[in-house]
């Protein structure tokens, strides 16, 4: 006979709960008394914001408004809910009963409540709830994005002693003109009041990430809370500059792996960072944004981690060959040089399309090749790597497992006049005999030569495929051995209308899973409407003749590369019956097995 649900363990309803929609949950809660304990716990489990529990009072209190400010940002406009009278003690008596079973306030959560609570309705609620410590004595996850000020809530009414996760962002940093925008009251009062008293539960927090406006006086009151951290794995604070006394915390944390902050050049101005002898011993992903190039070579010299395999630098100063120099020279010698894999440098400012990119000399840029372990390397904004096709070759030979190489700016209309070297079309088949596994690759190319196009289109195309013997299918394959290139960048390389299948013919023969050229920049379909790009600069016809010519390189290599692939593969198979049912075309990642 089949057990009956009282039969069951409870741990095993929880699980069978924790299986079921929110709206299941909520029917079994109201329907099923075997389940409706497991089935509650699962329906509190997540709110999305702590305006929910405006629904465990009696109904007879609500005064459910209109929103006063209408908010055009959020795609909705929910209520405003008040309260009819004060609130009294018993009021709370089915919120005393819910709220153990609230794990996580996060933004993530499927339901979401149709109002917000008006100022006074808090004021309301914080006299109550002051009255209890530990309102959520279970919670252990805050994920909150406010997208504007009214849904900002006194979310330190409801810290825990077991808070593990604290994500707190704001959305509504700019107006429409990009200008600052300042952060009204209570919202204001709230935030403040939030990172004062944050210190309190921030013992235990494993995740820690802000984005608050810097029009708030937070600077202090972080440093605080940085301060009460002493098992950090993930610290994400970008927006708010980071005091020096936080970063001295943070690099004696043994469990940090994940650092994302903002330096400013005021705060380290003379290059010394008095950091902990062992500073950062676990690091593995390193995102710094600053304003001078110095001070995060002062930062990375003092990260003794051997385990960094991400790093992001994202400097708003426009960069010297010096500066690239120094930077190169510590990545080079430090302790993750062997095992980093993703590096990305950003130079100059965010309006980067206004001003040209600087070239980094070859011998500069050939420091780099110390990182023997980089699968993905990008250059953006402000500079870009001027290689010649030797220099290009011996950056490839220095990286055996790239997969991306964005060896110039994606984010520019122009790189100047400018005589440093560039790659030839001829060194782009450089790519194709290494083996490698890249699949992007973006190089300063030189202007495309009718002299030169017509030299390549006499020599015979490289084998697609090669006859193995497929031990699987005990019969004759075919290994493909052709270059896994995807997507090429050729910066501000100029093509003439008459070399556009030239071009692409001889592209498709080096690279046939080739399937996108960007030219400079991507541009957006409403960027082409207006003429604008999205930093407002006017894109000029030459600039969008060739980007329309270089999109039509792209497009011809697919169906040249088509016709290649079946050209070479028919003497194989053509007239061979018997072999037609033997054969078998063998993937290179296959054959590599």
């Amino acid at each position: 006979m089949a057990p009956s649900l009282t039969d069951l363990s409870p741990d095993l309803l929880t699980l069978i709960c924790s299986h079921c929609s929110l709206g299941t949950s909520v029917n079994l809660a109201r329907t099923c008394r075997t389940l409706s304990e497991h089935a509650l716990k699962q329906v509190w489990h997540t709110l999305s914001s702590c305006s929910i529990i405006a629904y465990t009072l009696p109904r007879e209190l609500w005064d459910l408004g209109d929103l006063a400010d209408k908010i055009e940002e959020v795609g909705f406009v929910p209520g405003t809910l008040s309260f009819t009278r004060s609130l009294n003690c018993s009021d709370l008596a089915r919120f005393r009963k819910y709220a153990p079973y609230v794990r996580a306030v996060s933004h993530r959560a499927l339901q979401r409540a149709p109002f917000v609570l008006s100022a006074a309705a808090w004021h309301n609620l914080e006299s109550i709830l002051k009255l209890t410590s530990n309102c959520f004595p279970n919670l252990h996850t805050i994920s909150k994005h406010d997208l504007a000020a009214p849904f900002v809530e006194p979310m330190y009414l409801f810290f825990s002693n077991s808070l593990r996760t604290f994500e707190y962002s704001y959305y509504f940093f700019h107006d429409w003109t990009g200008k600052n925008v300042s952060v009204p009251d209570p919202a204001a009062r709230w935030t403040t009041a939030l990172l004062a008293t944050l210190p309190d539960y921030a013992s235990n927090i494993r995740t820690f990430q802000t984005r608050l406006p810097r029009a708030l006086s937070t600077r202090e009151l972080l440093s605080n809370v940085v301060e009460a951290m002493s098992c950090l794995v993930s610290f994400n604070m970008p927006s708010n500059y980071c005091p020096p006394a936080a970063l001295v915390h943070l690099s004696k944390v043994p469990t940090l792996h994940i650092l994302n902050v903002f330096l400013r050049y005021d705060d380290y101005s003379d290059d010394a960072m008095p950091l902990h002898v062992q500073a950062f011993p676990s690091l593995q992903t390193v995102i710094i944004e600053a304003d001078w190039t110095p001070t995060c070579v002062a930062l990375l010299q003092q990260v003794r981690s051997p385990d960094m395999e991400t790093l992001v630098l994202d400097v708003h100063a426009p960069m010297s060959v010096d500066d690239f120099h120094a930077l190169a020279t510590v990545l080079a010698n430090c302790p993750s040089g062997r095992v980093l894999k993703c590096l990305t440098l950003r130079f100059g400012p965010r309006a980067i399309e206004r001003v040209d990119p600087k070239p980094i000399p070859p011998d500069v840029f050939a420091i780099l090749h110390g990182l023997h372990a980089l699968r993905e390397i990008r250059l953006e904004r402000g500079c870009y790597a001027a290689l010649d096709d030797d220099a290009l070759v011996a950056a490839l030979d220095a990286w055996p497992d790239i997969r991306v190489a964005e060896l110039c700016s994606s984010a520019t209309l122009s790189f100047g006049a400018s005589d440093a070297p560039r790659v030839t079309l001829l060194g782009l088949a450089a790519i194709t005999g290494r083996g490698l596994p890249i699949d992007a690759i973006q190089v300063p190319l030189v202007d495309i030569n009718h002299s030169e196009v017509d030299e390549l289109l006499t020599h015979r195309p490289p084998k697609l495929f090669e006859p193995v013997l497929d031990y699987v299918c005990e019969g004759l394959g075919l290994f493909r051995k052709s270059c896994s290139l995807k997507t090429l960048g050729v910066g501000s390389s100029s093509i003439s209308e008459e070399d556009v299948a030239g071009v692409a013919a001889i592209l498709s023969q080096w690279f046939p899973r080739l399937h996108r050229i960007q030219y400079l920049t991507h541009f957006s379909p409403w960027a082409w409407e207006d003429g604008l790009t999205s930093e407002g600069v006017p894109i000029s016809p030459e600039v969008e003749e060739m980007y329309g010519r270089w999109n039509r390189v792209g497009q011809l290599v697919e169906a040249f590369a088509l016709v290649r692939e079946q050209e070479q593969m028919w003497p194989y198979v053509a007239g061979i019956d018997e072999a037609l049912r033997e054969w078998v075309i063998v993937e290179h990642s296959d054959a590599l097995e």
